[in-house]
């Protein structure tokens, strides 16, 4: 069971960063052991949208994308990072991460 919620942390980092398309174990940036673990905790959080996908973020006014980074990317983004620790004990429970992403969704959609 630890490895389909292990997987399912992997998904939620994955749909913020674009590592599906963005990021391959091939490409240079993967180099030295590289994971995209470790690239992804490297960026975070100061340099987060430097990774994000691209495609992502909708054109937007700079208060705007910063508002929306500070309360909705970076918080998912670090929900991703914890999930795919190396060690299973340092990774929470699928309880908190889903008390968490509620958390996340919840403030996003009082903003709609």
């Amino acid at each position: 069971m630890q490895s389909l919620d292990r997987r399912r942390c992997v998904q939620l980092r994955s749909a913020a960063t674009g590592d599906a398309h963005a990021m391959r174990p091939t490409d240079a940036q993967c180099s030295n052991a590289l994971s995209l673990h470790k690239y992804v905790d490297r960026a975070f959080p100061e340099r987060i949208a430097e990774i994000l996908d691209p495609l992502m973020p909708p054109k937007e006014d700079q208060a705007s994308a910063s508002l929306r980074m500070q309360n909705y990317i970076i918080p998912l983004v670090s929900i991703g990072l914890m999930c795919t620790m190396d060690s299973p004990q340092d990774r929470p429970g699928m309880h908190d991460v889903c008390a968490r992403v509620v958390a996340v969704k919840e403030a996003f959609v009082e903003t709609l």
